[in-house]
């Protein structure tokens, strides 16, 4: 996955519902058919409109949800909360300008912000409601116009990243690159570790001719792993090698507690837990080490790993992606690196860091052979294991050699009967490729990715690969003009991943451009296949789920749920 997809498509899918943070509440039947009620009736005031709008909502019926809350601020134009929820009834329904005008009534309101019955509701800003407007303006298509509103978002809270984020997507997609540095540079400000967004800032950097700078963002971004603790787990250790695996878990827990910000200590204490087959132990760590971390690489493995050994191979297989994800970010960087090194006249600087972003990338391929394991079901699912090893590649035995030959020889006949029958599946091309990479045959690989090039222009991953197989047959030259073209912006293409992003973030919006899309596909990428090209570019975009709730909006749920529901009338 390119870093520049990853920027085009960060903070999505997104809904007015989550920047405001609506909580969707249906309320109880009875609650709810009293409220009905009282509108038939004729008591339809402003407040029971309000609620009855919000149930409806909750229950996903957004017909009537517009209809009554479009009632309430007839009746009271000035209600703010009653105006949001309509602006996120009306987002949810793709109709973005009717929305942007109700988020303006409220903005341009003297009463309060904020949400229902409860004294604990979060604090809407102007910030949320310009970010709203903004988002809304993106999906209308006006991007100059939601600039706009995201600047002025910024002059109201500086601090807070959405608006950061969608100003980066926008000037990457339209390439205003300059722009488009800045806002990388404030998102770094507040989240220094972010290694792909650091890695995006190189390549654009690189791009403006600024190689000194280029290769300075390159060096941090690889030194975005976890602080070594090697000589205070010693004594761990020791007693982990004397059986007391009691004794190393309470020294591991005790560090954890001291230092909670390092994840590795929380790695290392998961791995004893799952040694043990304390499932819950390990999850909990597992987890700890994720939050502080999110990517790190080696404890998606680990997850992976136990979640495989625990029977839960679907959550092995979103842990075994994410660790694809990580490890091709980290090939990018090192082969961005290698270009910015040869334009500034360090060849053999570059040459290394080419070898490095060799190394590296084999664990993306023996990655990708375990999924294909997995997708197999074949009974050796632990035999690649031995394969990888985050710090120094292992050469496993003689006769786990041969059996990883032939299932790898397996999985790729299965990808060449799917070829034959969906020669148009570029991303399946580029796994076929990286498998015969595993097994040496250099030539085959880089043909396969050469033809998933022109299948799709802009398929970062592809040229990576490319490139890694032009250099381990001995072409440099064409390696590094494969890595060249890997980290271009090419207009055409930002654009076209930027909009497939917005288009995704409403399943009614994405059904009413479809169409029109698939001529913008047709058009830029000659790809018939334009249902497969689709979804991996929005695997690519990272679109895989919702963002999780603020801690505040779940204490917030948690309370109105233990309300009566006659509280709720």
């Amino acid at each position: 996955m390119g870093v520049h997809q990853f920027m085009l498509g960060r903070e999505l899918p997104c809904t007015v519902v989550d920047l405001l943070e609506i909580r969707l509440m249906p309320l109880p039947g009875a609650t709810h058919d009293a409220l009905v009620k009282q509108v038939e009736t004729g008591q339809a005031y402003p407040d029971v409109l309000y609620r009855l709008g919000l149930s409806h909502l909750g229950r996903q019926e957004l017909g009537l949800a517009k209809q009554n809350l479009l009632a309430a601020v007839t009746q009271k134009p000035d209600y703010p909360s009653a105006r949001m929820a309509l602006a996120a009834v009306c987002d949810l329904l793709a109709q973005h300008s009717e929305a942007v005008d109700h988020l303006d009534a409220v903005i341009t309101s003297d009463k309060p912000f904020g949400f229902g019955p409860c004294s604990d509701a979060p604090k809407i800003t102007r910030y949320h409601l310009l970010c709203a407007a903004g988002f809304c303006l993106e999906r209308v298509g006006t991007p100059g116009m939601a600039v706009f509103r995201y600047e002025q978002a910024l002059a109201n809270e500086p601090t807070n990243l959405f608006a950061d984020h969608r100003l980066a997507a926008i000037y990457l997609a339209h390439n205003q690159l300059e722009q488009a540095v800045e806002h990388h540079r404030s998102i770094l400000n507040q989240e220094p570790q972010e290694q792909a967004v650091r890695t995006s800032l190189a390549h654009l950097l690189q791009l403006l001719g600024r190689h000194k700078e280029s290769v300075w963002e390159y060096e941090k971004a690889l030194c975005l792993d976890p602080d070594n603790w090697d000589l205070q787990m010693e004594l761990a250790d020791q007693f982990e090698r004397m059986g007391n695996s009691d004794a190393a878990i309470d020294r591991l827990r005790s560090l954890c507690e001291k230092n909670p910000q390092f994840p590795d200590l929380h790695l290392r204490l998961a791995n004893l837990y799952s040694t043990r087959g304390d499932d819950c132990g390990a999850m909990e760590e597992f987890g700890e080490a994720l939050n502080v971390h999110p990517d790190y690489l080696e404890c998606h493995i680990a997850t992976a790993r136990h979640e495989l050994k625990m029977g839960r191979s679907e959550q092995a297989v979103r842990h075994f992606q994410r660790a694809i994800t990580i490890n091709n970010q980290n090939v990018e960087a090192y082969a961005g690196l290698a270009v910015a090194l040869q334009r500034l006249g360090k060849v053999e600087q570059a040459k290394e860091m080419l070898e490095a972003a060799l190394k590296i990338g084999h664990n993306s391929d023996v990655l990708v052979a375990q999924l294909g394991q997995l997708e197999l079901q074949a009974e050796a699912a632990e035999s690649v294991d031995s394969a990888f090893d985050p710090d120094q590649q292992q050469t496993p035995a003689t006769g786990d050699r041969e059996q990883q030959r032939q299932w790898l020889n397996g999985q790729i006949e299965r990808y060449e009967v799917i070829l034959d029958e969906h020669p148009a599946w570029t991303d399946v091309r580029v796994r076929y490729g990286m498998l015969l990479k595993l097994v040496g045959r250099w030539n085959e690989a880089a043909e396969a990715f050469e033809s998933a090039t022109k299948q799709n222009p802009s398929y970062v991953e592809a040229w990576v690969q490319l490139a890694l197989a032009r250099r381990e047959s001995g072409d440099t030259t064409g390696a590094m003009k494969a890595l060249e073209t890997a980290i271009q912006i090419k207009p055409e293409y930002a654009d076209l991943h930027y909009r497939l992003g917005l288009i995704y973030c409403s399943e009614m919006e994405f059904d009413l451009a479809m169409e029109r899309m698939e001529e913008a596909v047709a058009l830029n990428n000659k790809n018939p296949d334009f249902q497969r090209h689709l979804w991996v570019v929005l695997e690519g975009l990272q679109m895989n789920g919702r963002k999780r709730k603020s801690a505040q909006m779940e204490e917030r749920t948690l309370d109105i749920e233990k309300q009566p529901a006659s509280d709720l009338v």
